[in-house]
């Protein structure tokens, strides 16, 4: 001790002192973790409406899961796993922006989103919609803009360029509803409020040719007599 004390610059006896400290504090941990242990094995197992009410105070009440932990006596990570059991993690979603990048979007556990868009009637595509506007504060995701505002001068200069034939109702009939509910055309998932004029111009120029590339990616994955029908299907339509 006193070639450990020499090498600190402390006396032996200081030395001495530290080491009885770290074991005190030590064995103060071990009876602790004795005590928790003694504590959870008396505790009766946690009910299903035990673990619906541990669930309940992170999601609905903004507890922290390692107090509600605290609580049942079980760890941070069981409480998570409660969660994941009773709220499946929402699905990781991107979706363009008006330069072609892909913006992340995230939802809370719990949450009504996303949703099987082609699942619901127009009175709930509506409903949904609007509790999405109130989701992400009456912004569009697309350009930025509030949705009650023109959407953004690249959205907007590029209109012309956009083939409106090719949208549902022509141009007259797309812009009707100034807000739409966005939704990704290949997992069928609905992703967010939309300008409709942000809504085409993600269509017309990124979101197209993804589709296509998806659906010819399907299409040659079919077998030889499957791919053989298809085209027969599409040459007929097309006559």
């Amino acid at each position: 001790m006193a070639a450990v004390g020499r090498e600190f610059g402390v006396t032996a006896r200081t030395i001495r002192r530290w080491i009885d400290h770290a074991d005190a504090l030590a064995a103060k941990h071990r009876r602790e973790a004795a005590r928790l242990r003694r504590k959870a094995e008396a505790r009766p197992p946690n009910t299903a409406e035990d673990r619906q009410r541990a669930v309940g105070l992170v999601v609905d009440k903004g507890r922290t899961k390692a107090s509600v932990g605290r609580e049942f006596g079980v760890t941070a990570g069981t409480i998570r796993r409660w969660i994941d059991a009773i709220y499946p993690p929402p699905p990781k979603q991107e979706m363009f922006d008006m330069y072609g990048s892909t913006t992340e979007i995230y939802h809370a556990y719990g949450s009504p989103f996303p949703q099987r868009y082609r699942n619901l009637n127009s009175n709930q595509r509506r409903k949904l919609r609007d509790e999405y506007v109130e989701h992400f504060r009456g912004r569009c995701l697309y350009c930025g803009r509030q949705l009650d505002d023109k959407p953004s001068s690249v959205v907007r200069q590029a209109a012309d360029a956009i083939e409106w034939n090719n949208m549902p109702g022509g141009k007259e009939g797309f812009l009707s509803n100034p807000i739409h509910l966005h939704h990704d055309q290949i997992t069928g998932l609905t992703l967010a409020p939309i300008d409709a004029l942000c809504n085409a111009h993600s269509w017309e120029f990124y979101e197209s040719s993804v589709w296509m590339e998806k659906l010819l990616e399907n299409i040659k994955s079919l077998p030889p007599e499957k791919r053989k029908e298809l085209r027969a299907r599409v040459r007929k339509q097309l006559s």
